[in-house]
């Protein structure tokens, strides 16, 4: 996919992206893309795995944070 392809894609999978935070990501390495001469290629499998990553996680931080809460509130008892 090109970076447009690439960008549509996430914003179909609900995840807002501009062309300058996909940029920003490629720039850091913190999504996986390919540079084909001078353009940037994505894999749809890639794009796929990464946006599940950023869906899953912050539940995953907010369960923890949940818990770490009712640990404070168990503890104060």
């Amino acid at each position: 996919m090109t970076s447009e392809e690439a960008r549509q894609f996430l914003v179909q999978k609900g995840i807002p992206m501009s062309k300058s935070r996909l940029y920003k990501l490629v720039s850091s390495r913190k999504i996986d893309f390919h540079r084909v001469s001078n353009r940037l290629l994505f894999y749809k499998e890639e794009i796929e795995v990464w946006s599940k990553n950023q869906i899953t996680t912050p539940r995953a931080n907010k369960n923890e944070a949940l818990e770490s809460v009712i640990q404070s509130a168990q503890k104060s008892c």
